[in-house]
């Protein structure tokens, strides 16, 4: 009998220690250093994705790195590409699947941790736009994803840091929204807006945010933003970034 005790004692310290060292380091937002994100692109139902890494620390810790690389699933995106601090390139995931997601800075393992890919949504936009009138969308999702929100864009054709942006948070079980009235501002004629909405699913692990991300969106006006040109995206990835942190 003493011999049974004495072996459940050292079972549970060993099932401890295991625990132990399952148990992720989750840091505090403050302490970002780091966005990997993986976005679903244009066309989400090829599950093509466009993945981005960025320093989202303080601008005056940041140490341009000598060697990045990423791994999803294992696996190096296609052509990672650097544009200052803001790196980006192709994956293929499948949308509610989940993948290890792994940063390596100057040799160095900064996160390795798994990551839920967003299912994504379909929506419908009403045909036109004004923005001093609501306008109601809709759109289903194979499962709910951890956040969802609703944005309206009045794009400025010249430089992406004086698009007005307006952002709402909805419940993961929303599959409707009314944008308001006045959501942003009326430019006039020729100016160009879009409302979108967009998945999500993060986690902050090592002052590191991993995230994916799906958005599904309208156009409206006489021209259209590349919304995945690399300073919109990064900007995108950037506001992203701060809402989840913020949450």
């Amino acid at each position: 009998m003493r011999k049974f005790f004495i072996m459940m004692i050292v079972a549970t310290l060993a099932m401890g220690l295991f625990l132990t060292g399952c148990i992720e380091n989750i840091t505090q937002p403050e302490d970002a250093k780091w966005s990997v994100m993986a976005i679903a692109g244009p066309d989400a139902k090829e599950d093509s994705h466009v993945v981005t890494v960025m320093w989202i620390g303080e601008a005056s810790e940041y140490v341009q790195p000598t060697t990045l690389e990423l791994k999803i699933g294992g696996v190096a995106p296609d052509s990672l590409i650097q544009y200052g601090d803001f790196w980006m390139g192709g994956v293929t995931l499948t949308p509610g699947t989940s993948y290890y997601f792994q940063l390596i800075v100057d040799g160095s393992t900064v996160v390795n941790t798994r990551q839920a890919v967003v299912y994504n949504a379909d929506a419908t936009f009403p045909l036109t736009f004004n923005p001093t009138q609501s306008a109601y969308s809709y759109w289903t999702l194979d499962g709910s994803n951890e956040t969802q929100t609703a944005s309206a864009y009045a794009w400025d054709p010249d430089d992406p840091n004086d698009d007005e942006v307006a952002d709402t948070d909805l419940t993961p079980a929303a599959r409707e929204y009314t944008f308001p009235a006045n959501m942003v501002q009326d430019h006039g004629d020729g100016s160009a807006y879009t409302l979108e909405i967009t998945q999500m699913n993060h986690k902050y692990v090592d002052n590191v945010l991993v995230a994916t991300a799906q958005s599904d969106w309208s156009d409206y006006g006489d021209w259209k933003i590349d919304r995945f040109a690399p300073a919109r995206l990064a900007k995108f990835v950037r506001r992203m970034s701060e809402r989840a942190l913020a949450r």
